[in-house]
């Protein structure tokens, strides 16, 4: 009885561990979101800098209007800059898998004023040989928004009412 209850706390212990919600399960793709907002806050009032660095690599970029589509996170990121021209630091809130290959990161991302939560998807395509193991494909950021409404903690699965580029 011992012996089992013993593999059952293992098991337990080692999906756990696995949680998706824990951040440092993924310190590339936090490594990148907090590059992506230390540029940002040095390049500030321009983003771009910022967008270019964290798109870079994405197959967002290979799409036909992928310049527009820049240009639009850039221009609705440099808003936030007429809200507050100060500091703004960011805070890791959390991590989400969905399925094997796709993960959201959220951060709140706050100055003076108010936060703003920042949402970063990121993709890796499936191997061709992938069965059960994850792919060991790259991850990709495939998607960026931001939100003023701080509503959504309220509910986690309310993703609607964020602010889309």
């Amino acid at each position: 009885m011992i012996f089992v209850s013993l593999i059952v706390f293992c098991l337990h212990e080692r999906l756990c561990a696995q949680n998706p919600s824990e951040l440092d399960l993924f310190p590339s793709q936090a490594g990148k979101i907090d590059e992506f907002f230390r540029i940002l806050d040095e390049k500030k009032p321009d983003s771009k800098e910022a967008f270019d660095f964290l798109l870079s690599g994405s197959p967002l970029m290979k799409i036909q209007d992928a310049a527009k589509i820049k240009d639009n996170m850039v221009q609705k990121t440099n808003e936030l800059w007429r809200i507050s021209s100060q500091s703004w630091v960011p805070e890791r809130i959390d991590a989400q898998l969905i399925g094997k290959d796709v993960l959201i990161m959220r951060y709140l991302y706050k100055s003076d004023v108010i936060p703003v939560v920042w949402y970063f998807t990121f993709y890796r395509s499936p191997s061709k040989s992938e069965t059960v193991l994850p792919s060991l494909n790259p991850w990709n950021c495939i998607g960026v928004r931001y939100d003023t409404n701080l509503e959504v903690f309220l509910n986690n699965n309310n993703l609607e009412r964020t602010k889309s580029f």
